[in-house]
């Protein structure tokens, strides 16, 4: 029976998870002709190179929020992989299910440990956890049920495509440095073929138009549908681990050098003040501005920028103050040297986003906010900040630019 057939007809079939490490591998070039499940692998689990590039400060709260953010690179490195399967169903953000009932993602596991875990993750009520796949009933095997979704969610298409989705797509942050990176990998495949991924944002698809994707090739993919694939080629996240690869910053100095600009003597404050339907916001950020206004600063609010006014306005800056959130995942369009003093109020994200500050070769610094609660089991809490304290920091930084 089909495996479009057994996903309607057949609800109580268990799906079970599999390495596509274990596949056969191939060259990039045989993946979109193939028939068989198949991986061109890129780059073998590795290290990751040494970190040199550590805060200039990290100055913490009376009752710190964030851990110590000096410790070494996760290891191993994952690997960077083009997995290749034929007749599947994409569900939720980036499962790929197989009619042998086996599924995979757009990454490589590099251990038994961390692989448990993630599909540990996928039996939560949450859906940055679940991951919208629409798994239940986890066995001691690891093995889930699939639940059914009406046929007007089922969307079919024939013809070979490449699948960029991947986790927490709805996540502008995500978006940059899981999603947009692939592009390294789908401009090694042939130009004819479509491009299914999320589009969440505004800017997701101008800036893959500014990478190199036509927008004739662009299917958009909807999370809550599920797509039948005749044959699917898969691009791996190059990053897991926010620390960006080389190929990654190849490509977003490719699309500074085009749509961005010189770096300037610019001043930037990031506010999420009116972000829709976040409550992570400064409440004392009235308190803040006027003083960064007679410093020189413009008051920016990413979200309200399309896709190349944002790569102009990060390149542009040679100073940039900014709450924590998905508008700062835009620095990898800034020149290296750039200073960044960054606000953090919550624990989960502050190694993440060292990294990505230091791969991107930012001068930076991290400054802790004081949230409401320090109840992080709830995310996205109204914090405020010490402003003289901050200020401080700025005044340095400023001195420092000369």
């Amino acid at each position: 029976m089909s495996l479009f057939k057994f996903l309607r007809a057949q609800p109580k079939h268990r799906y079970f998870y599999v390495d596509p490490m274990t596949y056969r591998r191939v060259a990039i070039s045989e993946l979109a002709g193939g028939l068989s499940d198949m991986v061109n692998v890129e780059r073998e689990h590795d290290e990751y190179p040494v970190r040199w590039n550590f805060p200039l400060f990290h100055d913490r709260e009376e009752r710190p929020v964030l851990p110590d953010l000096t410790g070494p690179l996760p290891s191993p490195r994952p690997a960077v992989i083009n997995m290749a399967r034929s007749n599947v169903v994409v569900s939720g953000y980036r499962a790929i299910i197989g009619g042998n009932r086996l599924y995979n993602f757009d990454e490589a596991f590099t251990d038994p440990v961390y692989a448990e875990r993630q599909i540990q993750n996928l039996a939560s009520p949450h859906q940055y956890q679940n991951e919208l796949i629409g798994f239940y009933d986890k066995s001691k095997d690891g093995s889930y049920l699939l639940k059914s979704i009406p046929d007007e969610k089922i969307i079919s298409v024939s013809d070979p495509v490449v699948f960029l989705g991947s986790n927490e797509s709805p996540n502008y942050g995500s978006f940059i440095y899981r999603i947009l990176p692939k592009v390294v990998q789908v401009a090694k495949l042939e130009k004819s073929l479509r491009v299914l991924v999320p589009l969440y944002f505004p800017a997701a698809g101008s800036l893959l138009q500014m990478a190199g994707i036509e927008a004739s090739r662009i299917i958009s993919q909807d999370i809550f549908c599920r797509y039948k694939l005749r044959r699917v080629i898969v691009p791996s996240i190059r990053n897991r681990d926010v620390w960006f690869d080389r190929e990654s910053l190849n490509l977003f100095d490719e699309i500074r050098k085009i749509y961005g600009s010189a770096q300037k003597n610019r001043r930037l404050y990031i506010s999420r003040k009116n972000v829709v339907g976040q409550s992570r916001v400064m409440v004392n950020e009235d308190e803040l501005i006027p003083h960064l206004l007679k410093r020189k600063f413009e008051i920016v609010e990413p979200q309200q920028l399309d896709a190349q006014q944002q790569v102009m306005l990060f390149s542009s800056a040679s100073l940039i103050l900014s709450q924590s959130g998905s508008a700062l995942y835009n620095i990898v369009f800034c020149h290296s040297g750039t200073r960044l003093i960054d606000i953090e109020s919550e624990p989960h994200w502050g190694q993440g986003h060292s990294r990505l500050f230091a791969s991107r070769g930012l001068q930076y610094g991290i400054f802790e906010g004081r949230p409401e609660t320090y109840n992080f089991g709830t995310h996205h809490q109204p914090f405020r900040v010490d402003v003289p304290r901050l200020l401080k920091r700025v005044d340095e930084m400023l001195v420092d630019q000369g």
